[in-house]
């Protein structure tokens, strides 16, 4: 459950901040601070749900 967690908190986090990118200056430094920081929440997002549907997998197999 805890993974879940991580994952809704990220998601969440990450739609605020692509929200917050729209209202600032393309090329502002806050914005290319913003981008990396989303770019970065991205990436730990695909980390978590890989390691999901592993251990989704593993359950299945475990059940079966």
């Amino acid at each position: 459950m805890d993974l879940e967690n991580r994952i809704a908190r990220l998601e969440l986090r990450a739609e605020q901040l692509g929200i917050h990118l729209q209202d600032l200056s393309r090329n502002g430094r806050e914005a290319t601070q913003v981008r990396s920081e989303l770019y970065g929440m991205l990436q730990e997002l695909a980390e978590l749900k890989t390691e999901q549907a592993r251990r989704k997998e593993l359950l299945e197999l475990e059940q079966a």
